[in-house]
């Protein structure tokens, strides 16, 4: 078996063995913990000095970056959404409130077709990107949900990323292959861990 498929493999089973501890958190210390790390994350410079915020919609289980959204844009910051499209690629578009989200792939909303696209290669400083991820350790590689589309799009790119995740699930190593990319920082209800 090649290194690739073990690694896939190794991915795979931590991804259902992570998912069933997160499904598992008390929803009321998930409440608690969701707010520690959507305040700590809007406490940073480097989010007071961005003005592009590319966010993820959560899903139910992952921590409720909803807040940001608001927070954000309450700021006066542009904040893009990821749209899919057809070849596992994915565009970032503008959004002005949640009302712009429409039900997209894998049933998680994202910005309807008439929303403005973000173009990356025009605003690449200023840029902060959150990327979901199930588990991050602490050279910033995460642990995603095994479709490649954050990985993809930062390829040849350079934004500001950070990962939020709950400390349980900021670990020594994790299994990586060829084409994952560290973010820059990890938030978690605990603090927040610079990679170096």
């Amino acid at each position: 078996m090649s290194s690739y498929h073990t690694i896939k493999e190794r991915k795979k089973l931590l991804r259902a063995e992570i998912l069933a501890k997160r499904r598992a958190i008390d929803p009321a210390r998930k409440a608690q913990m969701d707010e520690k790390i959507v305040t700590a994350f809007t406490s940073l410079v480097s989010y007071r000095f961005a003005d592009i915020i590319l966010l993820y919609y959560p899903r139910k289980d992952e921590i409720d970056v909803r807040p940001i959204l608001s927070a954000a844009l309450k700021a006066g910051k542009k904040v893009a959404l990821p749209r899919t499209r057809d070849g596992g690629q994915m565009d970032f578009h503008f959004v002005d409130s949640e009302s712009r989200l429409v039900p997209g792939a894998f049933r998680i909303p994202e910005p309807d077709g008439d929303c403005p696209i973000f173009d990356p290669e025009t605003a690449e400083k200023g840029v902060l990107m959150l990327l979901p991820g199930l588990a991050f350790d602490r050279s910033g590689y995460r642990l995603g949900y095994g479709k490649g589309y954050y990985d993809r799009y930062l390829e040849n790119r350079s934004i500001t990323t950070a990962g939020l995740v709950y400390s349980e699930f900021l670990v020594p190593d994790l299994p990586r292959g060829r084409f994952d990319l560290p973010v820059h920082f990890i938030v978690t209800e605990k603090g927040v861990t610079f990679v170096e």
